[in-house]
């Protein structure tokens, strides 16, 4: 190993163990990192002057001996952008290094619009929080973009989006021109499991599952703390694993009988019209207007609940299929925990109580018998709080520089 990447290793440590204690003396450092206190004095002094991402706090109080001087990780001072972009809401938030949202706002993605007119939006929507934030665009150290389909991890590409129909498109890139910072990009239900690691319920866990049940369906795999990828940047497509040849719906990956088109929010909005427009007597008539074009996932989960006939059967055929796919999921990846997140998953106990009963029937019992099951830490900000995560991650690694002023 070359002196310039132990003295990167070293960094890193140092940092990672500032932003950690809030608040820590050099000496105090020096001891808990085993660096000399030269080394720990100059990476110190580097991290203030050149990285900014220490500050000088000055002189700390003392127990009798020589008052100690103290340095904390630059949270306040340096911001990070988080965006979320569904197949029918953006939503994106400011916040500083410690994850506290400064400005947020929601807005329809309009994806039948095409890739650059999405693209324009949240770049229009970046700009509109860094205003409302009064920040300096200086200070924020860069945008982490969340959003569905298979991503090339090595070129930050999309290669295929079902939920937008995008094919070999380039949303870091294109989002960097049009606002002149760092962006970097992940698929949603990885990112979501991100969040989870860094901010949320994650926190306990080494070994977990995110599965995302929202307008499509997807798995964020964390093993021993760190994402699982896959060989192409791929891993985690969970909604198009085939659970019935035979069955007729079609997938928005074009399969027949994937997880996606039976339990995801289009294949249970879908099912529902379907079933209307055959004939079928449900209080999804009434709630849609007439308009069985109008119905959507949360219209049906809320009828169920409310004891439709019709909506009930939709719903537990969609999460049947859905369970099923977890106890599979559970048994190849033996996790801690499985973290259930997306707006269909905001639903309850419709969604929690098919999926546990299907884990105490169908698991093997060394599966079962500690497995958790929850939802996500922050709900509808679970997938944002993931997003912020891919740029702390950035800086805490030391991949990001930040301009001088």
């Amino acid at each position: 190993m070359n002196a310039t990447y132990i003295n990167r290793i070293n960094k890193i440590k140092v940092l990672e163990l500032i932003r950690k204690e809030g608040s820590i003396s050099r000496a105090d450092i020096a001891k808990r990192s085993k660096l000399s206190a030269p080394t720990v004095t100059r990476i110190v002094e580097s991290l203030i002057s050149s990285e900014k991402l220490v500050v000088d706090l000055g002189t700390g109080s003392s127990d009798g001996g020589r008052p100690p001087n103290l340095v904390s990780f630059a949270a306040k001072s340096r911001f990070i952008i988080g965006v979320d972009i569904g197949r029918t809401t953006i939503n994106a938030a400011l916040a500083d290094l410690d994850a506290k949202i400064l400005q947020e706002c929601k807005l329809p993605t309009d994806a039948e619009d095409g890739f650059i007119k999405v693209m324009e939006r949240v770049a229009s929507t970046i700009e509109e929080l860094i205003a409302k934030a009064r920040v300096d665009r200086r200070s924020i150290m860069g945008v982490g973009l969340a959003t569905g389909g298979v991503i090339d991890k090595k070129l930050s590409l999309i290669d295929f989006s079902p939920d937008f129909g995008w094919k070999n498109v380039d949303p870091a890139s294109t989002l960097s021109k049009l606002t002149g910072l760092r962006v970097r990009i992940d698929n949603v239900t990885r990112v979501t499991a991100i969040g989870e690691l860094h901010y949320g319920i994650g926190k306990k866990y080494k070994d977990f599952i995110c599965v995302n049940i929202g307008y499509g369906i997807g798995a964020g795999i964390i093993s021993d703390g760190v994402p699982y990828y896959g060989s192409h940047g791929a891993a985690g497509e969970f909604g198009h694993i085939t659970v019935s040849k035979d069955d007729a719906r079609v997938c928005d990956c074009g399969n027949r009988g994937c997880i996606e088109a039976i339990s995801s929010g289009y294949g249970i909005a879908r099912t529902a019209r379907e079933s209307l427009r055959a004939g079928r007597t449900s209080s999804l008539a009434g709630a849609c207007g007439g308009d069985p074009e109008r119905i959507s996932a949360e219209m049906v989960a809320r009828a169920a609940v409310e004891g439709d006939a019709l909506s009930l059967e939709v719903f537990m055929e969609a999460m049947e299929c859905l369970s099923v796919g977890i106890v599979n999921l559970i048994t190849l990846f033996d996790p801690q925990a499985i973290i259930l997140c997306g707006r269909i998953a905001m639903a309850g106990d419709i969604v929690l109580e098919p999926i546990r009963a299907a884990i105490e029937s169908r698991a093997m019992n060394v599966y079962k018998k500690d497995i958790c099951i929850e939802l996500a830490t922050y709900r509808d900000r679970a997938t944002v709080m993931g997003a912020l995560a891919l740029i702390l991650e950035e800086v805490m690694n030391l991949n990001l520089a930040i301009s001088a002023g």
